[in-house]
């Protein structure tokens, strides 16, 4: 019987032993396990960070083409702006010299017998016309110099708008460029450290 119980317990000791082996191994392997995770949510972090980084490196472009394009619009109407008030200097022009025209034939006309006032008054009414016309135009252009300013005024504004944009966005580029290097992440080649991170997580 004391052979039995011996038996038993040494049964019993080893079982217990085995026990305290698999839960130290299991111990172990949690915490390899815990380690791990740690080690691919950082990866995850780091791709985000990536993937971050290029989204406003995109964004960062369209805001560098608006801005081109915006700049190209502002010096069209600029050159626009100064063809049209250099037309409207050139029909006032032309409106003093008929005007001009116009008191010289009615002096004329005072002077001038019956066969001559009617020539004159031929072309006084042309004069007139001509001046009519030229009034006509002056408005025109001048509402069109208007129409140009304010779109000017407009395209600066969105230019100023758009340069405080880009200022911002290239803060933040900045900001995360300095971030995933601090992370060891080469912003330089992208591509090579997103296989790297994935091959990795």
């Amino acid at each position: 019987m004391t052979e039995k119980i011996s038996f038993v317990l040494d049964a019993s000791v080893k079982g217990v032993k085995d026990i305290v082996t698999t839960t130290t191994a299991t111990e172990r392997l949690t915490a390899a396990l815990a380690e791990q995770r740690g080690e691919v949510q950082s990866l995850n972090g780091q791709l985000k960070g990536i993937k971050g980084f290029e989204a406003a490196e995109l964004r960062a472009e369209k805001l560098s083409a608006q801005l081109t394009e915006t700049k190209s619009t502002m010096t069209s109407l600029s050159a626009a702006i100064a063809e049209s008030k250099q037309k409207t200097t050139q029909l006032r022009g032309e409106y003093n010299l008929t005007q001009n025209e116009i008191r010289g034939l009615n002096q004329e006309m005072q002077q001038a017998s019956k066969e001559g006032a009617q020539a004159l008054q031929v072309k006084l009414k042309e004069a007139q016309l001509r001046l009519e016309v030229l009034n006509t135009e002056i408005y025109q252009n001048k509402a069109q110099t208007n129409d140009l300013s304010v779109a000017y005024k407009r395209a600066s504004g969105k230019l100023g708008k758009l340069t405080d944009r880009q200022e911002k966005q290239h803060n933040t580029l900045n900001k995360l460029k300095s971030s995933l290097q601090a992370a060891g992440v080469s912003t330089d080649k992208l591509g090579d450290e997103q296989n790297r991170l994935k091959q990795q997580a």
